[in-house]
């Protein structure tokens, strides 16, 4: 499952929303991030894809070390 996440810069989910529901009935929702927010469309990871949408940005952070940001578990 990929969800549109907007992060700060200590990795912590700002917003987070499934981009496949942002339009209905020839209509499309834009979002523009804040300033100062990253954002990105990423994949949940799988361990967690069956957890209530609410839930997830208590359970996961972005890290955006390396080439690419990935969702992670908060310790």
């Amino acid at each position: 499952m990929k969800l549109a996440v907007s992060w700060d810069e200590q990795g912590t989910i700002t917003t987070l929303f499934n981009p496949e529901q942002m339009n209905s009935g020839g209509i499309t929702i834009s979002y523009v991030p804040a300033p100062g927010e990253n954002h990105r469309v990423l994949e949940v990871p799988g361990d967690l894809e069956d957890r209530p949408f609410e839930d997830l940005p208590a359970l996961l952070r972005v890290n955006a070390t390396g080439e690419h940001p990935r969702f992670e578990q908060r310790a």
